[in-house]
């Protein structure tokens, strides 16, 4: 009796046993995918994509608002206005034949900090961080440039080169800046500084600040 009881007991044991779920083993997918010696899991490519088609767009804004620009590259140095705070700032490298040249927009919220931006920089010009006043025709640097400024955008463009203005000032204006210039600097290669500002969308000479 004892024994039949035994066997009754364990064979229901058993069927418990055989009617429960088997425990799911999980794998990751990590341990199955072969890992690239390359890929560390970031889309290192995408950058590289994005990078290249910027510099596509950046380039074609250029050559399709007038100016004959045959490569174009970022610059990561910082110039002095950048202090200032600006909302938005481009900087490239622009090159045609042996040329390069530098540009630098920079746009601020309001006219009262580009005025305090520009007027800072003026203060403090170039490596040597020399000293000018409004209307100084003096040597500000070895190469040539154009700055322009108006309520909220100033242009620095530098070449070692002679910088056509009228080529420059027709491109502002086709990307819809208005020519209502309040400071204009115009210099050539180791040359003076010229100053201009805007009256009636007409370029006048800007008179020196001191007799």
């Amino acid at each position: 009796m004892k024994a039949g009881l035994f066997f009754s007991l364990c064979l229901m044991a058993l069927t418990f046993v055989s009617c429960q779920d088997p425990k799911e083993e999980v794998i990751s997918l990590d341990e199955i995918m072969p890992k690239s010696e390359r890929y560390d899991g970031s889309d290192s490519t995408k950058n590289e994509i994005d990078s290249g088609d910027s510099i596509k767009i950046s380039l074609y804004d250029f050559t399709s608002n007038g100016l004959k620009i045959e490569g174009l590259s970022y610059i990561t140095g910082r110039v002095f206005p950048e202090r200032f705070g600006p909302e938005a700032v481009d900087k490239y490298a622009l090159t045609r034949g042996e040329e390069t040249i530098y540009f630098y927009r920079l746009v601020f919220s309001d006219s009262v900090k580009t005025k305090n931006a520009f007027f800072n920089w003026i203060d403090c010009f170039g490596e040597g961080c020399t000293p000018h006043f409004i209307g100084e025709s003096a040597n500000f640097q070895k190469n040539s440039f154009l700055i322009s400024v108006n309520d909220t955008s100033m242009f620095f463009i530098e070449s070692t080169a002679k910088i056509d203005t009228k080529e420059w000032f027709a491109f502002l204006e086709k990307k819809e800046y208005e020519p209502t210039w309040n400071y204009v600097i115009e210099q050539t290669p180791r040359g003076k500084a010229k100053w201009y500002h805007f009256e009636e969308e007409k370029k006048v000479k800007l008179e020196s600040t001191r007799k």
